[in-house]
């Protein structure tokens, strides 16, 4: 990844929805890049998680 993609500032948007499409609202998550914490939270009632994040690294979702 090139270095003006790692510095720039994303608007994140996750949209989570069960197997019919239905959006998930009120679900708990987790955001991790590696084990460090991003963003704990539960999504909103279109089932979204909305983040600003830097450019250049993995996250990963853990939802219950």
């Amino acid at each position: 990844m090139s270095t003006a993609l790692k510095d720039k500032l994303y608007n994140i948007t996750f949209t989570l929805h069960d197997l019919t499409k239905k959006s998930i609202k009120n679900l708990p998550y987790e955001i991790k890049n590696g084990k460090e914490l991003v963003k704990k939270g539960n999504t909103n009632d279109k089932g979204e998680i909305k983040l600003k994040y830097v450019g250049g690294n993995t996250l990963t979702i853990f939802v219950q």
